[in-house]
């Protein structure tokens, strides 16, 4: 009997250490999360204070007309991928088309239809003479 009340009162013990094991671990965990908590706000504040500094030094105006300018770059280079990508028959050129836009322009701007390209010469011309500069120059070989 003795040895039945000594092996209660040691487990009684050991629930009360057990409880008081799981109480310091509850309380640790909590300081851990305190910790984290710590550190976020110290995160946050740094952001925060990151950020503002980022905002004096830029001009959020300009940000907006960079990204307004990179939108379009990135528009016009999808068009012209696009334009690149396209068959070729969508690219013929009807001559009847271009002839009259051409007569069109030209009766605007009052330029003759036909071009009038000068008339070449049919004979060659004749060198009957030196002039007198070239007879005074002496010659001298190409071998010396």
């Amino acid at each position: 009997m003795r040895h039945m009340r000594s092996i209660h009162i040691i487990r009684h013990h050991k629930q009360n250490m057990e409880k008081r094991l799981t109480s310091c671990l509850d309380k640790r965990y909590q300081l851990e999360s305190l910790n984290v908590t710590k550190m976020h706000m110290n995160a946050v504040r740094t952001t925060t204070k990151t950020y503002r500094q980022f905002l004096d030094e830029h001009d959020i105006e300009k940000i907006e007309r960079l990204q307004d300018t990179l939108a379009s770059m990135i528009d016009d280079a999808c068009e012209i991928k696009e334009t690149l990508t396209n068959t070729p028959s969508a690219f013929e050129i009807d001559e009847d088309e271009v002839t009259r836009e051409y007569e069109t322009i030209c009766a605007e701007i009052q330029l003759p239809t036909e071009i009038q390209l000068p008339i070449p010469p049919s004979e060659y011309p004749s060198h009957t003479s030196e002039p007198e500069e070239y007879s005074a120059l002496e010659l001298i070989p190409l071998n010396a």
